[in-house]
């Protein structure tokens, strides 16, 4: 596995960290065993000059410091081939080559079993928004919501002490080296982090950043989330990047409504709410886009209903005044909270094939990201996929935003 590893940290030295580049020269490759030895014995067809070259002046024995320096403080590399290395990084474009992370338990496995919300914001962000993020931040985290962010001062620390104040998990998704002090003194911080989920970063250990390792690191942090919510944004916020590297993969958008519509300071999110964003007002309202299809993921203290639908007793819901509705009975009250909480009808599975069965039983439970159902089944991802569009023109299933799948 060192070897793989290090042919990974070969490749990311050649092109650069972060840049498209390695994945459109080594498309015809099927690994990155085949991809070394044809570049190291000259076939290099589809390099520039400037590409070449590297791939010449690069002994791959070299980056042996970094895997001595990542063992020896505590930082595990994944490669995009290895166990361990995040789902939904490996469906968006150019995901990293490698990754340096540290974390709690084994593995960063709980990216991939968790319902993960990135929480972004401005830098300079004021008393009221720093109030509404820790609470919307701290709420998600105590339902079992992975809160990432960016680490940045502001929006990103208030949620990350958010999350773990509230005993959650938390993920840190860094444009500089995990070992670099950015912002500075913050490195005990960092391994806070790290005791209560994971630090991440696709940067060697002791990388300085600079303005486009940050932009880079967007697409990472978007990428790991099933949706992102956007607090205080201005225009130009750099939160605004990471959402859209979050609508060119396909995660929901949450915002908090601007504090003042005239206000520059607040107006990012105007556009957002705008294009169909989902306007949150507490965490119920991004609670109740994952319930229903994740409710085994999300761990609620209170009555489930509140989670289940909207507001019926608000008037301008139904469309009708307080005075002119009577008092729904028991039955019909709670008639629409069991529609919402039952299981999909199985369909009639008879004329399908095993494998399509064994994906219909697999969302019996309810909806699942693509990469669950390969793990639920055991069928590789290309074919999945293949099996889900028959399934879908056959009416069977109904694919939903985010590459997710129900019946």
């Amino acid at each position: 596995m060192s070897d793989d590893i290090l042919k990974w940290l070969w490749l990311d030295k050649i092109f650069g960290t972060a840049n498209p580049r390695k994945w459109e020269a080594t498309a015809r490759f099927a690994s990155i065993d085949e991809c070394y030895d044809a570049f190291t014995h000259g076939d290099c067809y589809g390099l520039n000059e400037a590409e070449v070259r590297r791939v010449r002046n690069t002994d791959i024995y070299d980056l042996d410091r970094t895997l001595e320096y990542c063992g020896k403080n505590n930082i595990k590399i994944y490669c995009y081939e290895s166990e361990g290395f995040p789902e939904r990084l490996k469906e968006i474009y150019n995901p990293p080559a490698v990754i340096y992370a540290k974390h709690s338990g084994e593995s960063l496995d709980f990216l991939n079993e968790s319902v993960v919300v990135a929480v972004v914001g401005a830098r300079k962000i004021n008393d009221y928004y720093i109030k509404v993020t820790e609470e919307i931040a701290g709420q998600l985290a105590a339902a079992g919501i992975v809160v990432a962010s960016g680490f940045a001062v502001g929006a990103d620390t208030a949620a990350h002490k958010a999350a773990i104040k509230n005993g959650g998990k938390t993920a840190a998704v860094l444009g500089s080296g995990i070992d670099y002090d950015y912002p500075r003194g913050t490195l005990a911080f960092k391994d806070e982090i790290a005791e209560n989920g994971a630090v991440i970063s696709e940067f060697l250990p002791d990388h300085v950043p600079s303005n486009v390792d940050f932009i880079a690191r967007n697409r990472i942090l978007s990428g790991i989330s099933m949706g992102i919510l956007v607090t205080q944004a201005s225009p130009t916020s750099g939160s605004l990047n990471t959402v859209s590297n979050g609508v060119s993969q396909g995660k929901d958008i949450f915002c908090v409504p601007p504090m003042d519509i005239f206000n520059y300071n607040y107006s990012g999110v105007v556009q957002l709410i705008r294009d169909g964003a989902v306007p949150v007002f507490d965490a119920k309202d991004v609670i109740y886009e994952y319930y229903e299809n994740y409710s085994h993921r999300i761990d609620i203290a209170r009555n489930t209903q509140e989670f289940s639908q909207k507001s019926e007793d608000s008037s301008v819901f139904t469309g009708e005044s307080k005075k002119s509705r009577k008092k729904p009975s028991a039955r019909s009250e709670s008639s629409s909270v069991e529609k919402k909480r039952q299981k999909p009808k199985m369909p009639d599975i008879s004329g399908l094939s095993e494998t399509q069965q064994s994906i219909v039983k697999a969302l019996e439970k309810g909806g699942l990201l693509a990469d669950e159902i390969s793990r639920a089944t055991g069928v590789g991802i290309m074919e999945l996929f293949g099996e889900l569009t028959e399934l879908e023109i056959a009416g069977v299933v109904k694919s939903l935003p985010g590459n997710r799948y129900s019946l």
